[in-house]
């Protein structure tokens, strides 16, 4: 990876690069492109659309109960959403 280009992806361009992880910007997750990135990781500090935010969520939980500890609550807002909103629409992948 370089600095240039740290997402070394030519279907992202340098004012996508620049909204990664930024609300309301594009997902901070590298293999994601997608837009409304409004769910925040108080981990990273970053944001996240809401498809990479429920899978962040459901490894952390995972990893939690396979190690016998307390899942860290990474998406503080998850749970409260407007199913209304197309931001928080989940992506139909096919």
């Amino acid at each position: 990876m370089s600095k240039s280009n740290p997402y070394n992806d030519p279907r992202i361009d340098a004012a996508d690069r620049a909204l990664k992880g930024v609300e309301n910007g594009n997902c901070n997750r590298t293999a994601c492109p997608g837009p409304h990135a409004v769910w925040y990781n108080r981990s990273t500090k970053k944001f996240y659309c809401r498809n990479c935010a429920l899978t962040i969520q459901q490894e952390e939980n995972n990893f939690a109960a396979r190690s016998g500890q307390r899942a860290f609550m990474l998406f503080p807002d998850a749970l409260l959403f407007d199913s209304n909103d197309p931001r928080h629409q989940l992506k139909v992948q096919n």
